[in-house]
């Protein structure tokens, strides 16, 4: 690596690397100013209507809008992120290391460079350094104007339940030693334990659960039975029971299905009564839903904080329990790493692109047409689970954005992906030059 060709290199990339940093940078905050707007209940109402359009939801799923999960800020934050920020960035980063060697060709300088004491091994390894240094420097900008955006505009509606699990587990321990005031603290009933297993009722729905994705069931009767189960499922199975032949039609079951469904009627009847009566005699079950799911029992207690720290003081725990947080930081910046691997993957596609084109050739149009055709791939194959698979030609697929899964982290087949296609793309684009005629 020579650093004189370093530096006369990052001198001819400061301007433009300004320019998009500070662009980036801007749009992530200014994005994130409008998670305030958002939470406003006239157009979380509007939201709520949106999501109910089959043809919007496709739309959204395609581009990666979980309007589930805006509610939080650093949902928010990936949403508005995954069509600016990512987007922009690899266009930048595709174009940025399309030039690194076809500039030379293109402003006539490759004579005089390429006739120094230096390897082309050398000028490839020198100008690729400054392009790593220059996506590294860019993405730990917006990973930083990415949280001091969530910091400015978080709010408490931006919380979510968080426990990790050695907490949860002395948590869990002490409402065993006292189920009954466990359930009277959270208001808790046998509905809600039922709902927590409602599971096992879904498949009377569909059919049997492995067989769900062949049927077609209208997403408006969908709605009203997961409705009518949310407000008292005994009622609903008792008007299935009254009624199985208008519900099997709507439902648009025959045959063995229908059968199926007949059964799973009378016992799914057999064992809410049993549920309910051993619920009855052994109310420590309760616990089971905080264990798989805190969320489920400390959610509604985010707007008390200071009535769930009095319960957990009464139950010997530490009432300063932190259980609600804004944004894991260690999940973003996870996810901040995955967005510069598939930047620099993009940027491995470019520095490809440079040596391969002629002079004279723009590198705008392939740049710009790869990119947006690698995310439109990746955003169709979001649509159905029929072309999922199709979305593995992209690089955007290997990007994980989802921040709030508990079980989130850095993957390694992710990972060596990205590594794999940089050495292999770095490898061949460095083949190429030591075997091109350079024009000039």
């Amino acid at each position: 690596m020579n650093l004189n060709l370093c530096m006369m290199e990052f001198r001819r990339q400061r301007l433009s690397f300004v320019i998009w940093t500070a662009s980036l940078s801007v749009l992530v905050i200014l994005g994130l100013a409008f998670y305030p707007m958002v939470m406003q209940k006239d157009f979380s109402a509007v939201v709520d209507m949106i999501t109910r359009v089959p043809v919007m939801k496709g739309l959204m799923a395609a581009f990666n809008f979980d309007l589930s999960r805006i509610g939080n800020i650093a949902s928010f934050y990936i949403i508005y992120n995954s069509i600016y920020v990512i987007l922009a960035g690899c266009l930048y980063s595709i174009y940025t290391a399309s030039r690194l060697l076809s500039r030379e060709e293109e402003q006539k300088t490759a004579e005089f460079l390429f006739t120094r004491p230096i390897s082309r091994m050398t000028i490839f390894f020198s100008k690729a350094a400054v392009y790593l240094a220059l996506m590294i420097v860019l993405n730990a900008v917006i990973a930083l104007s990415g949280i001091a955006g969530m910091e400015l505009f978080k709010s408490e509606e931006s919380l979510i339940t968080w426990v990790s699990e050695p907490v949860k587990a002395k948590m869990a321990a002490a409402f065993r030693q006292n189920p009954s005031q466990f359930q009277e603290y959270f208001q808790l009933s046998e509905k809600d334990y039922i709902l927590f297993y409602a599971g096992k009722m879904m498949s009377l729905f569909t059919g049997s659960m492995a067989r769900q994705k062949d049927f077609k069931v209208d997403p408006r009767v969908m709605k009203e039975l997961i409705d009518g189960m949310a407000d008292d499922p005994f009622i609903l199975l008792e008007k299935m029971r009254a009624s199985p032949e208008e519900y099997g039609k709507k439902m648009k079951l025959s045959g063995r299905d229908y059968e199926d469904f007949l059964k799973g009627i009378k016992q799914a009847g057999f064992e809410l009564e049993a549920m309910k009566k051993s619920l009855e005699a052994d109310p420590s079950q309760y616990v089971e839903i905080f264990e798989m799911e805190p969320g489920r029992i400390l959610d509604p207690f985010k707007t008390r904080q200071y009535t769930l720290s009095r319960i957990l003081s009464r139950f010997g725990l530490d009432p300063g329990t932190r259980v609600f947080i804004y944004y894991r930081l260690d999940n973003y910046l996870i996810l901040s790493l995955y967005i510069f691997l598939l930047m620099t993957c993009m940027g491995s596609i470019g520095l490809l692109l440079s040596v391969l084109l002629k002079r004279g050739k723009s590198t705008v149009g392939v740049c710009m047409g790869i990119t947006i055709a690698f995310y439109f791939i990746n955003s169709l194959s979001n649509i159905a689970p029929r072309t999922a698979g199709f979305g593995y030609i992209s690089p955007f697929k290997f990007v994980n954005t989802d921040i709030l899964d508990p079980a989130y982290g850095l993957d390694w087949w992710r990972v060596t992906y990205f590594a794999g296609l940089v050495i292999v793309l770095g490898g061949l684009s460095l083949f190429v030059l030591k075997k091109k005629d350079i024009l000039v």
